[in-house]
């Protein structure tokens, strides 16, 4: 049986046990570790739900993951390595690859990067985002010469859910797996409802370095708070916030209205509408077969990035994006995705037809015994 260490540049919480299948890997007698490099990755990050369990090491240097690389037994461990592959984590990588450690990439985001035609490749360049795009693929270029240079080594093996990008294995997408069990539950709300798939904005511990001056909250949430009574007035039911795992909320931040934390897939499946900024959640709008409205503020218009992606995913859905700030809400549309659209995107990003029916822990399981 082989030893499973997870090498995570996040904070361990409740949803990356889930995701990365912890309790399953320890119940089927897997030695696992979970070390995290988050403070040397993001120093100083914090979350605040993140959990403290015996199986976790926190690393906070980059001679501690060479310390602990070295006490491995190299030859019958797996090393599961949840860190960007970017030019400021080179001496991550060529650590793994000097020590000649067996390593994977596990793709639970797959969704997160679209598949994108060469005319609106050349057309980001001229546009805002430009310098930055630019200024990335320099940095792309020095890490491959620096991989050359020192002989690092790829992932050994690349699981993943996107049939648009390059894998040695396929898995179904975590959210994928997650709708399945959920259709079976309970809803968790009587009756009918609206449900905003909220992203912590902008307290997200991922967008603040975004900002050069970060955006008002008070001012997000008094214009999503109007744009909610709206929609509440106007179709008679309550609008419910599905709080993103990373959210630390106060309670009234919305008004009176529900918060509910880590149940975001049971919220989308049951509701009447779905309310979207850039959330990784759409995949549950897509499964469950939802109307869903994308919409954006002023403010938000700051993270270029994120709405160059938003404008990708609105496309490849055939959908609109709304400023609440500028639009008006009389106009907005809730209209269905297209069937075929949904399909496109369910066996392009979130599954495969050879292995929709299969659990990812069964995947995973015989993959790792074959090693």
């Amino acid at each position: 049986m082989k030893d499973i260490v997870l090498i995570d540049h996040e904070l361990f919480t409740l949803r990356r046990k889930q995701i990365f299948m912890i309790d399953k890997l320890i119940e089927s007698g897997y030695n696992v570790e979970v070390w995290d490099i988050s403070n040397i990755v993001y120093p100083n990050i914090t979350y605040p739900d993140e959990q403290h369990d015996e199986i976790v090491s926190k690393l906070l240097k980059i001679e501690d993951l060479e310390q602990k690389i070295a006490c491995c037994d190299i030859g019958n461990t797996i090393f599961i390595v949840e860190c960007f592959d970017v030019w400021s984590n080179r001496k991550i990588y060529r650590l793994l690859s000097d020590y000649k450690c067996y390593t994977i990439k596990l793709d639970l985001y797959a969704n997160t990067v679209l598949n994108e035609s060469f005319v609106n490749k050349l057309s980001r360049l001229f546009s805002s985002v430009g310098f930055t795009i630019l200024l990335n693929k320099i940095k792309y270029l020095f890490l491959i010469l620096y991989k050359k240079r020192y002989n690092v080594k790829s992932f050994d093996r690349v699981i993943s859910s996107s049939s648009i990008v390059y894998r040695t294995d396929k898995i179904n997408h975590p959210d994928y797996e997650s709708f399945l069990k959920e259709k079976e539950e309970k809803p968790l709300i009587d009756g009918d409802y609206i449900v905003f798939c909220d992203i912590f904005f902008p307290e997200h511990p991922d967008l603040v370095t975004s900002y050069k001056k970060r955006p008002s909250a008070e001012k997000y949430q008094e214009s999503l708070n109007s744009f909610f009574d709206f929609l509440e007035n106007k179709y008679g039911i309550p609008v419910v916030i599905a709080a993103h795992p990373k959210s630390d909320y106060k309670g009234d931040e919305f008004g009176k209205r529900q918060i509910i934390k880590y149940h975001t897939g049971n919220l989308v499946l049951n509701s009447k509408l779905v309310l979207q900024h850039f959330s990784n959640s759409i995949s549950y709008c897509i499964l469950a077969d939802k109307p869903v409205l994308f919409f954006i503020t002023d403010d938000m218009m700051k993270l270029k990035d994120s709405v160059q992606y938003m404008r990708l995913l609105c496309k490849i859905l055939n959908k609109k994006i709304y400023n609440i700030n500028k639009s008006d809400y009389e106009m907005i549309d809730k209209c269905l995705i297209c069937k075929d659209i949904r399909e496109d995107y369910i066996y392009k990003y979130l599954t495969s037809t050879e292995i929709e029916t299969k659990k990812n822990f069964e995947i995973l399981d015989g993959l790792f015994r074959n090693i």
